[in-house]
């Protein structure tokens, strides 16, 4: 019985786990950070990347830092993990070529 309900429930994530939009994946470049508090504009990365085995990066010219990333479909949201630090972005607009991602402090716009 402790089987069967173990097969149940890993069938049951297994089935509603969110497979992330396949427009997300690859290496995007930074066209512009707006930090939504002071409405001051940031440039302290230019690139990012999502991989599909769930590895991010995101930096500027050498300097590059890796973390994970997840994807919730049901808030539409992106969960970037660097270090000890969660940091979720709403995803505003995503399609093959553009993608906008905001949080409580910065909207960012990328382009492929």
């Amino acid at each position: 019985m402790k089987k069967l309900l173990l097969l149940l429930l890993i069938s049951f994530f297994t089935l509603t786990s969110s497979t992330p939009p396949t427009e997300l994946m690859g290496n995007w470049k930074i066209s512009k950070i707006i930090n939504t508090k002071t409405r001051k504009q940031d440039n302290f990365i230019d690139k990012m990347s999502f991989k599909q085995d769930g590895v991010f990066e995101a930096g500027k010219g050498d300097l590059v830092q890796s973390g994970t990333w997840s994807f919730d479909e049901n808030q539409n949201l992106i969960t970037l993990n660097v270090g000890q630090q969660d940091a979720h972005y709403k995803i505003l607009k995503l399609s093959k070529t553009k993608l906008v991602i905001e949080n409580f402090e910065s909207k960012i716009y990328l382009k492929k």
